[in-house]
């Protein structure tokens, strides 16, 4: 395995981030997707909600049903995940809108599929929903009392 690649996966493993490579007007220019903080992760998961496909349809044995929802697919969520890539690379407003220009001109389905997958990796929703339970007021199960009535 390539010593790059490598380096890659231990800072996913690591919480360091990855990157998100662009070349804007043929300069090369790096993002770091970073340790994502739960303001960053309401904001993605804000966008990730809204995001809709029809899975029966994509399933379906009929070829022309396929190809529809992939098209409808496409026209509801590319906007939405340009924005959620953005959202990964930085803060600011403005180059966010303008990144999010950027990603619908250059990036393809596979650039787009090895972000979902590192942004999974990186996001570590796991331990916050871990946190969630353990903060939960609401437990599912009732303390036994002390004292039992008579």
């Amino acid at each position: 395995m390539d010593k790059h690649l490598e380096q890659e996966e231990l800072n996913l493993l690591n919480n360091k981030g990855f990157d998100i490579p662009v070349k804007i007007m043929g300069i090369k220019k790096t993002f770091r997707c970073k340790k994502l903080s739960m303001g960053r992760l309401l904001e993605l998961s804000e966008v990730f909600i809204t995001m809709n496909f029809d899975e029966e349809a994509l399933q379906s044995n009929d070829f022309q049903a396929q190809i529809a929802s992939q098209y409808q697919s496409v026209a509801n969520n590319a906007k939405k995940t340009a924005k959620a890539v953005s959202i990964c690379m930085t803060d600011n407003y403005f180059v966010r809108k303008f990144l999010q220009y950027y990603i619908m001109k250059k990036y393809t389905p596979k650039d787009l599929l090895e972000f979902a997958q590192n942004l999974l990796k990186t996001a570590d929703y796991g331990n916050f929903i871990a946190s969630i339970a353990l903060m939960n007021g609401n437990r599912p199960t009732k303390a036994n009392p002390i004292e039992k009535a008579v």
